[in-house]
């Protein structure tokens, strides 16, 4: 019954309001758009950047398998090098993991280790890795980040 006996004015002031914060959505709505595009333009210039590396970039999450790979990456491992576990391409008896192994427990330093490992041709290759930690914002260890060279 409250509703019904509303004056006019308090009509058109609700009203006003509510154009108001229409506004303000289709305001936020085109900031988020250019965000959103911002974004978009600056993951297309990183995997640029990153694909156009002629050394080796993986990385691997927790239980160190492969969750990404740079184009040097594919060419030396192959396309279906996602989703394996790194030891997979690992050639003879190694510490690798071992060496790694402060990462993913929080480790901030850069590990530099020697690697024989398998290419997808088959061929053995002595790789030299370099590895950092990935953290998530709440600081997280997610995995690592490595280069590779080969050095054989």
């Amino acid at each position: 019954m409250k509703d019904k006996n509303k004056t006019k004015k308090q009509l058109i002031e609700e009203l006003e309001i509510l154009r108001q914060q229409v506004a303000e959505l289709k305001d936020a709505e085109n900031k988020y758009k250019q965000s959103e595009e911002a974004l978009r333009s600056l993951s297309l210039i990183y995997e640029a950047i990153l694909a156009s590396v002629p050394d080796i970039i993986m990385e691997v999450d927790n239980n160190k398998v492969y969750t990404w790979a740079n184009k040097a990456g594919y060419e030396f491992f192959g396309n279906d090098v996602i989703g394996k576990e790194a030891d997979f391409y690992f050639e003879g008896e190694q510490k690798t993991y071992s060496i790694v192994e402060p990462l993913f427990k929080g480790s901030e330093d850069v590990i530099y280790v020697e690697s024989w490992q398998r290419r997808k041709d088959g061929e053995k290759r002595l790789l030299v890795w370099w590895c950092r930690v990935l953290k998530d914002s709440s600081g997280n260890v997610i995995g690592a980040l490595s280069t590779a060279r080969d050095i054989t």
